[in-house]
């Protein structure tokens, strides 16, 4: 028998490929909302994490349309990757949940 828990991780991390990347599409091209979506659900300090690793995050999402498979939580991973060794890796991670978290909230699918 699936949880409830396991559901909505199923559901979250195996959307379809082609609505995810339609979704980080639409982020490169709207990063300040992005940026307000995190400082709304996560707070002003993260939001200001995001804002000074712009350019490292971007770079991540700019990868990610390349992948063959692309779910929320390859968006999380990637993001965490490439700034882990640049803000360490708590930051790191903490910088990939609300990038992939608010590109799924806001973004149109």
């Amino acid at each position: 028998m699936t949880t409830l828990s396991e559901s909505v991780h199923s559901t979250v991390v195996n959307q379809p490929t082609p609505a995810v990347k339609k979704a980080i599409k639409w982020v490169l091209e709207n990063e300040a909302k992005l940026i307000a979506k995190i400082e709304d659900v996560f707070g002003k300090k993260i939001a200001d994490s995001v804002r000074q690793n712009i350019g490292p995050v971007r770079s991540a999402l700019k990868d990610l349309l390349g992948y063959t498979t692309v779910s929320y939580k390859t968006i999380e991973d990637h993001v965490a990757s490439k700034l882990s060794s640049k803000v360490g890796l708590t930051k790191a991670k903490a910088i990939g949940v609300a990038v992939s978290k608010a590109i799924e909230l806001i973004a149109p699918s």
